[in-house]
């Protein structure tokens, strides 16, 4: 169980942040001190990082050292469930907090990683009891919910002490009257901004829950929100009562003093919720040191949480890692000692080993600079392949003119009907390479060349010259573009060819056999 003497404690109540400094001694509390203070208009409560920064500056302006600060979280920011662990009666504190963090991963609806769980072992009051089961009460508080206090805590530059639960505060002061009563009793705290219901078995809390109810104001009637709580008592009680044997409320514990619980504990009365009704104020060992405020019923679970430490009671804490005796820490420290007493000796073989491994090195710094001039050299020889290879390809590149000029004077009309009195010719060549996945190994060379004739002449008919025209394009060697408008005894074409030789085979085309050959089926020659 961890002590504290001396702590801040922070709780917020909707839009009003409460604190209280606390001395906590076996068998006594004393308050420093009360503060609290209202939330600027337009602050995003979802932001942790703007409330740490208006707390730490709130508590500072009121007097109150935030360097290190414990948060009392209510009850809607939790998941509360009463779990009983068979075979947990025989676990020790490690064990069983394993056991119950596991189960309470089953009951949350986000991932338990990150989140804070805590368990206090309350009795089997109230159930069938089974030997060597555990009984626990179990909270866990989410992870997001977790990370907005460690950052506001942050914001405010402080440390945090602990997170504590508020119903962990309230039933410290309701243990006398629940221990008194003997059965169960339903203890309601009236807040700020909700109400909070905590059940008591025996003298320990076994549920609780919370509603968002605004207190009445000054001038407020307070009987119709009396009347709400009235209801929500009733529907917290059947809601734990069902499916009980003989289940009976002995009584309804009303914390604080003040007109609106005493309010509260008439309509209660009233309503027959339980055998007797009572409001309770602060235990005997309270004390304050300084002035005490007029209604400390808004403060009471942060109290609650002193007289907890002060009379060692369990209670929640969700930055708190249990941790039971260890039975093997003998066997650790034995096999410690031999590992390292097997240390020592290896360590001996070590020292002999390095010199052989100096030499090693010696040898791979050698291997690696030889590899290093190795590499320099491989790429030397790539760069003047790949140049002699470009030049190779360059100088492959160009037209057999005097092929195509004999071909497309095998395919003239005879020299009676068309004579050819001009004819010229350029090519254009483009050497290109294409790397092989980045690299120049491997990469792709292409001559990409293209030759341009130009053929123009006489015939003595318009159909002369498209029987030439008809030819070449069946001739499937050029592209035959007209380079004027027609005329009846003038021709002038354009031949564009990326062969060679008119012999040469289309791109992706097997070689032509002698009887397909281009000028093959001419029969008449003509004349340039």
């Amino acid at each position: 169980m961890s002590r504290r003497t001396h702590a801040t404690l922070v709780g917020l109540d909707g839009a009003t942040l409460l604190g209280a400094d606390v001395v906590s001694a076996h068998g006594g509390v004393e308050i420093r001190h009360l503060v609290s203070a209202e939330m600027p208009d337009g602050l995003d409560r979802t932001d942790a990082a703007a409330v740490g920064a208006w707390m730490g500056r709130a508590l500072a302006d009121l007097g109150m050292q935030s360097k290190r600060i414990t948060f009392v979280a209510r009850r809607d920011e939790v998941v509360l469930k009463r779990l009983s662990v068979p075979g947990g009666a025989s676990l020790n504190t490690t064990e069983l907090t394993g056991l119950v963090r596991l189960a309470m991963s089953r009951q949350m609806t986000v991932a338990i990683d990150g989140a804070g769980v805590d368990h206090i072992r309350v009795d089997g009051h109230g159930h069938e009891s089974i030997a060597g089961q555990a009984h626990v009460l179990a909270a866990a508080m989410p992870a997001d919910r977790m990370a907005w206090y460690r950052a506001a805590a942050g914001a405010a530059g402080s440390k945090i002490g602990g997170i504590e639960l508020g119903i962990g505060g309230l039933a410290p002061l309701v243990r006398d009257v629940a221990e008194r009563r003997g059965g169960t009793v339903l203890a309601i705290w009236i807040g700020l901004a909700s109400v909070e219901f905590a059940l008591m078995e025996g003298g320990q809390p076994v549920t609780g829950r919370a509603v968002d109810v605004r207190r009445p104001r000054s001038g407020e009637d307070p009987e119709q929100f009396a009347g709400r709580v009235v209801v929500e008592a009733r529907r917290t009680w059947m809601g734990w009562s069902a499916g009980r044997d003989a289940a009976t409320l002995e009584a309804v514990a009303l914390l604080g003093d003040d007109e609106i619980s005493r309010r509260v504990a008439a309509r209660c009365q009233d309503a027959d919720l339980a055998s007797a009704v009572e409001t309770i104020g602060l235990p005997s060992i309270v004390e304050f040191k300084g002035e005490r405020p007029s209604d400390v019923t808004p403060f009471l679970p942060l109290i609650g949480v002193g007289v907890r430490w002060a009379e060692g009671i369990d209670g929640f804490d969700f930055t708190r890692s249990r941790r039971g005796p260890d039975p093997k820490a003998r066997r650790r420290q034995v096999v410690l000692a031999g590992a390292f007493a097997l240390i020592v000796v290896a360590g001996g073989f070590g020292v002999l080993s390095h010199q052989r491994l100096a030499d090693l090195k010696r040898d791979r710094d050698a291997a690696r600079a030889r590899m290093v001039k190795l590499g320099e050299q491989y790429a030397e020889h790539l760069v003047v392949e790949a140049r002699a290879t470009a030049i190779e390809q360059w100088s492959s590149a160009g037209i057999d003119w005097l092929a195509h000029l004999q071909w497309l004077s095998e395919q003239m009309p005879d020299p009676k009907d068309g004579l050819v009195d001009e004819v010229t010719g350029s090519v254009s060549a483009d050497v290109r390479f294409v790397p092989r996945n980045g690299n120049l190994p491997g990469g792709q060379w292409t001559t990409n060349q293209q030759a341009v004739i130009s053929l123009s002449g006489k015939v003595v008919r318009r159909d002369v010259a498209l029987d030439l025209r008809g030819r070449l394009v069946r001739g499937d060697v050029y592209r035959v573009i007209n380079q004027t408008a027609d005329t009846e005894d003038r021709f002038s074409f354009e031949l564009n060819t990326s062969r060679r030789s008119p012999l040469d085979p289309a791109p992706g085309q097997p070689p032509p056999k002698e009887s397909d050959k281009p000028g093959g089926s001419a029969p008449n020659g003509g004349g340039a």
